[in-house]
C-alpha cells in the first residue's frame, strides 16, 4: 500500500475572496488537476493521498457536498482510496466562515472535516477556529489532520499523542515558525522527524506550492516513516508517491 502527498501549485487568482457562490474558472483547473492526480494515484496503488493548504485556491464560501467534492468522491471511489483534501471555505456564523479540510473515503464518502485552532491574524476576522482534533478511519488505519500553526502548537501535539495515531497529515507552508509557541531551535521537517519517532506514526506533510495572498510558497512537501526517514518532493513536481 502507498501514500502520496501533492504539490499541486496555485493557479494565479484562485487567492481571490468571493462574495457569491459561483465556481470560478481558476477553481474548475485546479479541480481538474486534483482529480487527475487522483486517477494517477489508482494507477500507482495508493492507499491514500494528502492535499495541500487550499488546494484548489480560497473560493466561495459553501456547503457541501457540492459540485467540487462530488468530483472528488468519485475519483476517491473509482480508485478505492482515501483522500485528504486541503482547505474549503464552509458557512460558519455571520460574516465568518470555517476553514476545514475533509477526509473523503475509499468508498467516495465525506466521512468528516477538521478545523484549524491557531489562526493568522488576518484570518480571525472573517474565519471560525475550532479545537477539536478528530480521528478518521482510513485503510491505512487512525488519520488525524493538522493545520497551519496547529501543526507545531504543542496543546494540539498533547491531544495527539492520546489518540496515537497511525498517520498525521500536516497541512501548512514554508513560512511555519516551529519556535511560535514554544523554544525551539528545530527546522519544522527535524521537529516532523522527532514527532514521527516519538508517535511511532507516518507523517505526510503537503505543503503549499506556489503564490498565495501575494507570498510565494516552496511546495517542498515531505513524509516521514515511524523511524524518521524522510522522502521529500520538490515544489516543481505535483505528486510524490511512498510505499
Amino acid at each position: 500500500m502507498r501514500i502520496a502527498i501533492s504539490g499541486i501549485k496555485q493557479i494565479v487568482g484562485n487567492d481571490q475572496h468571493r462574495m457569491d457562490n459561483r465556481i470560478s474558472d481558476g477553481v474548475r483547473t485546479a479541480l481538474n488537476t486534483v482529480t487527475k492526480q487522483i486517477y494517477e494515484c489508482g494507477k500507482n496503488d495508493v492507499s491514500l493521498v494528502c492535499f495541500p493548504q487550499w488546494f484548489i485556491g480560497f473560493g466561495s464560501v459553501i456547503e457541501y457536498p457540492n459540485e467540487i467534492t462530488e468530483a472528488i468522491s468519485v475519483a476517491a471511489k473509482n480508485n478505492k482510496l482515501d483522500v485528504v483534501t486541503g482547505t474549503f471555505r464552509t458557512p460558519g456564523f455571520g460574516m465568518k466562515s470555517k476553514p476545514v479540510s475533509l477526509f473523503i473515503n475509499h468508498e467516495g464518502k465525506i466521512v468528516g472535516e477538521q478545523g484549524k485552532k491557531n489562526l493568522y491574524e488576518l484570518e480571525e476576522q472573517w474565519q471560525l477556529s475550532s479545537n477539536d482534533v478528530n480521528v478518521f478511519e482510513s485503510q491505512l488505519g487512525k488519520i488525524v489532520i493538522s493545520h497551519g500553526d496547529d501543526c507545531v502548537d504543542p496543546n494540539v501535539y498533547e491531544q495527539i499523542k492520546k489518540i496515537k495515531p497511525n498517520i498525521w497529515v500536516l497541512q501548512t507552508n514554508d513560512a511555519i515558525n516551529t519556535g511560535k509557541f514554544e523554544a525551539c531551535s528545530l527546522s519544522f521537517e527535524e521537529l516532523a522527524k522527532l514527532r514521527s519517532r516519538e508517535l511511532e506514526c507516518t507523517i505526510c506533510a503537503p505543503m503549499l506550492n506556489g503564490e498565495f495572498m501575494h507570498v510565494n510558497y516552496s511546495g517542498d512537501g515531505f513524509i516521514c516513516d515511524s523511524l524518521g526517514k524522510t522522502i521529500k518532493i520538490s515544489g516543481s513536481k505535483e505528486l510524490l508517491l511512498y510505499r
